[in-house]
This record gives C-alpha cells, sequence and structure tokens, in this order.
C-alpha cells in the first residue's frame, strides 16, 4: 500500500509445494497484513500446488479475496469456480480458453500476448465481455490461438517469440534466435503477425 499498490496478485509460494492448510495461512496473512483487494492466482503447472475447494471455502470468506485468475487449463475446474464460487470474480488465464471463459462469465483476461498483438487482444475481450458478440469473438481468436503459436509456446520460446513480434512491430529486422528454439519461435511469430495483418485487412 505503502508503494501505492491498489491489488495483489498472489499465488503459491515457489518451491515449497505447500499443503492447502499451509496455502490457506499464506494467502489471509498477506491479507492481514496487506488489506488489500486479492486476486489469487491458480498456475499448478508453474508452482506445483492446485488451489483446491478445501482452499477456496477458506479463503473466499474474506472480503478482500476478490478474484481468481485460473491458469490450469482445466475446463471442468472452470466451470467449477463459476457455478460454486460466484463471489469470486473468474478472470482467464489460459489463452486457448478464452472464450470459453467469457462465456462462463470471465470479464477480465491476464496474458502475456497482449504485450504483442494488444488490438486483437484487445478486440477479443471488447467483443466478448463488453459486447457479447461471440461470433465476432469466433473470428478474432485464430489470431492468438494458431496452431503454430501453440506448439511453439513451451517457456523456452516464449521471450523469444515476443522479443521477435515486437522488434518487429517496430519495423526491425529480426534473424532467428538461438538454437534449439530460433527457427520454431520465429516461424510462430512470423504466422502470428501474418495472422494479424489479414486480420485486420478483414475487419
Amino acid at each position: 500500500r505503502d508503494a501505492g499498490a491498489n491489488a495483489l496478485l498472489v499465488a503459491a509460494p515457489p518451491y515449497i509445494l505447500p499443503s492447502q492448510k499451509e496455502l490457506v495461512g499464506h494467502v489471509l496473512k498477506v491479507d492481514r497484513i496487506a488489506d488489500l483487494p486479492i486476486i489469487l492466482y491458480n498456475y499448478p503447472g508453474r508452482t506445483g500446488v492446485n488451489m483446491e475447494e478445501e482452499f477456496l471455502e477458506r479463503v473466499a470468506q474474506s472480503k478482500n479475496v476478490v478474484c481468481i485468475k485460473e491458469s490450469s487449463g482445466d475446463i471442468d475446474r472452470m466451470h467449477m469456480l463459476a457455478r460454486e464460487y460466484p463471489q469470486l470474480q473468474l478472470s482467464c488465464g489460459a489463452e486457448h480458453q478464452v472464450l470459453e471463459f467469457f462465456a462462463w462469465g470471465a470479464r477480465s483476461w491476464v496474458c502475456g500476448g497482449s504485450n504483442f498483438l494488444p488490438r486483437e487482444h484487445i478486440a477479443l475481450w471488447r467483443a466478448c465481455a463488453v459486447e457479447g458478440n461471440y461470433d465476432k469473438g469466433r473470428r478474432i481468436m485464430p489470431v492468438i490461438s494458431s496452431p503454430r503459436w501453440r506448439r511453439a509456446s513451451a517457456p523456452s520460446s516464449q521471450r523469444t517469440i515476443r522479443s521477435i513480434c515486437s522488434m518487429s512491430i517496430r519495423g526491425a529486422t529480426v534473424d532467428s534466435g538461438a538454437s534449439p528454439w530460433g527457427s520454431t519461435a520465429k516461424s510462430a511469430a512470423n504466422a502470428s503477425m501474418t495472422a494479424s495483418t489479414r486480420w485486420r485487412r478483414s475487419w
């Protein structure tokens, strides 16, 4: 709060693989000390810990725990969150499921891809979350979820792809990145940029 924060994004602590009870203690202690709105960040693929219902039952009772960014990729879990925890705003953290998230009531979307294709990501969010126009959303979706992009979405290639796209947008000539991901990353980046240009022309 003293540093100017008006909300917190709280994930499971790294490395230690806490139990659900320990995870409850972690979040509630952050809540007690900071007294700021909290967005839970469930990303078991990175933290090794899923925020289970046992955990959610406890922390959702706090007035400060207002939202969950769900990045597990488990579509059934997303349905469960929407049904069982309506007091928690649902935020999409899985780009390939964003249409489903919006259809189930999500109104926000935290995504890395918006750093290099901001116009397309904002257009998709606006179409679905603001206008409720899912036909329009489906037409935009291929730009940000092409098969090439998905194949190259391993963490070791994402930074290369984002750098290539960012530099290409600024008009720089970009060579391949370092092996083993350089050619794959550049191919995916070029595919995304081509799709984006095609979509903008047809819109």
